[in-house]
């Protein structure tokens, strides 16, 4: 097993080929990236990388939603996690731990954001927001993707290496 945080590569088996996918060193980000975008390319997983794909806002809207939309976000959704797991696999250790810190981050804001979103607006404001926390907390959840995308986790490495590129 290669150590994560080495610029070793790790070997990558679809369909009886082997690829190699490299281990980002942040010093090296420019050359990982370029190596990166034509496994992802070959993979035919590029396009989920660099652009979002259609999401449901919830559970109620996917299901309003036809044959052939849902069949396309699953197959989107199945690229997009097939693309995560090999970007996550080619960062050390050390960068995916300050990606998910980041990535955190983001999805406590977006989570709060929802829930101020959703809370009453009224004079007993407390009052209410006691009430709503009760009827909400047993609630059936409802979908809402606040998972990282792959998208989200690219652009997150690009911020956390192209900076330690400068300290060189």
């Amino acid at each position: 097993m290669t150590d994560p945080s080495s610029s070793n590569a790790t070997p990558l088996e679809e369909e009886e080929k082997t690829d190699c996918v490299p281990v980002l060193e942040s010093w090296k980000y420019e050359e990982w990236r370029k190596k990166m975008e034509g496994i992802l390319t070959s993979q035919k997983l590029w396009e989920v990388v660099t652009s979002e794909y259609e999401r449901p806002r919830d559970a109620t809207e996917l299901s309003s939603w036809n044959d052939d939309r849902k069949r396309k976000y699953r197959t989107d959704q199945n690229e997009n996690a097939k693309a995560l797991v090999l970007i996550q696999r080619a960062v050390g250790g050390e960068i995916m731990k300050e990606v998910y810190v980041k990535l955190q981050e983001k999805i406590i804001a977006k989570l709060q954001e929802k829930i101020s979103a959703n809370k009453p607006k009224a004079s007993d404001q407390e009052r209410q927001s006691a009430e709503w926390f009760e009827k909400e907390k047993f609630k059936e959840p409802q979908m809402v993707e606040l998972v990282a995308t792959s998208k989200d986790v690219w652009e997150t490495i690009k911020v956390i290496a192209v900076p330690t590129l400068s300290h060189i």
